[in-house]
């Protein structure tokens, strides 16, 4: 288990605590940004995702896709439309989520699900997001 990848599914877990861990996702939020600032956290970030049944799967999801690690919302998935039309496999056709980070600290990644999600400020500093390039 790598520390990029433990780090890379903290940071972007954070947009996904409310569907993974219901109504502690608020407290589970700042102890993520908490760790997240102290160098070295990895394996408290660790432990700390794998204690809820959601986080520990996100975790292992994200640490499966290296060394991209994206979570597994945020992977491409390959257009089907109603009349059952799978086209052959491959990046033909794949969609992919964008990735935007805080670019005043490497503590928050969030990724645009759809086109109408409007990109939100940083809830770490309150900054505008930058698309990763």
């Amino acid at each position: 288990m790598t520390d990029v990848g433990v780090r890379a599914a903290a940071r972007s877990v954070r947009q996904f605590l409310p569907e993974l861990v219901g109504p502690e996702a608020e407290q589970l939020e700042a102890e993520i940004a908490g760790l997240l600032v102290e160098p070295g956290g990895e394996d408290r970030l660790r432990r700390l995702l794998e204690q809820r049944e959601g986080t520990r799967a996100f975790l292992g999801a994200v640490l499966d896709d290296a060394p991209e690690f994206r979570p597994p919302q945020a992977r491409p998935s390959t257009k089907k439309d109603a009349s059952g039309y799978n086209p052959l496999p491959g990046r033909v056709g794949s969609l992919r989520a964008p990735k935007f980070r805080c670019p005043v600290g490497d503590d928050y990644d969030w990724w645009r699900l759809s086109q109408t999600d409007s990109v939100p400020k940083c809830p770490t500093h309150g900054c505008e997001l930058v698309p990763e390039s």
